[in-house]
């Protein structure tokens, strides 16, 4: 129930492995005598430069405050930006001599963070869903033709007996196997490569079972239709007229 504020601190004598709980850190401020660690956080991904964020502390700032300054953050529901003056009047209450500068919304902030790097992903994510439409494009006309240029086979079987829907089982089942194993090593080269993805991701794993699941799933289906039609067209055939193609 404290203000707190994040100071960067230059080491942390605590050795690796040790529990922190209960040590003690020097973090600057007007405060000579050494910090007592109370607590540990999670990993925060809040600078994004390359060097990464150094070691940080949170302390109270009413035990120790800065010499930088601090920031409010205050939350609205409507533009927060139309609560500038009213900001600026409440603190000038509190003290004259108190000024506030680089008055920005959230938006911004995060914008300036991450802007450039969410227009990379924009299109990043654009030529990815534009390369899985035609991939899916070249399975569905793969399979399509070669159900297709099996017409002639479907007639002969036919003629022997086969009925309606022992073809299609037996084309669609084949398409699908074929499906299932390109599915399969691609799924094992995706795994191989998106480790090097790994570092530069944030709460999301590099092997993330439902993204893999959801593109197999996608996969099947086109495969799927893409086989079932074309063998009930050409199953429904007379077989002399198929022989005659």
């Amino acid at each position: 129930d404290r203000d707190v504020t994040g100071v960067q601190t230059c080491a942390l004598p605590i050795s690796r492995g040790q529990d922190p709980i209960g040590q003690h850190i020097w973090v600057g401020g007007i405060n000579p005598k050494p910090a007592e660690v109370v607590g540990v956080v999670a990993h925060v991904h809040q600078q994004l430069e390359d060097n990464g964020w150094p070691d940080t502390v949170y302390v109270s700032f009413q035990q120790n405050p800065q010499p930088f300054g601090m920031m409010l953050a205050l939350k609205t529901s409507t533009n927060p930006l139309g609560f500038a003056s009213a900001l600026r009047e409440q603190v000038r209450a509190l003290d004259q001599n108190q000024s506030i500068s680089d008055v920005r919304t959230m938006e911004d902030l995060v914008d300036e963070q991450v802007g450039q790097r969410r227009l990379l992903v924009m299109l990043l994510g654009s030529f990815a869903g534009m390369a899985l439409l035609l991939v899916l494009m070249g399975i569905h006309g793969v399979i399509s033709y070669s159900v297709v240029e099996r017409t002639q086979e479907m007639g002969i079987r036919r003629a022997l007996g086969a009925q309606h829907s022992e073809i299609l089982r037996l084309v669609v089942g084949q398409s699908l196997i074929l499906a299932v194993v390109g599915a399969a090593i691609g799924i094992a080269g995706a795994v191989g490569v998106t480790r090097l993805l790994e570092n530069l991701l944030f709460q999301v794993s590099a092997t993330d079972p439902a993204t893999y699941l959801t593109v197999v799933l996608l996969f099947l289906a086109v495969a799927l239709l893409a086989s079932y039609f074309p063998a009930r067209r050409a199953a429904k055939i007379d077989p002399v007229q198929a022989l005659r193609v």
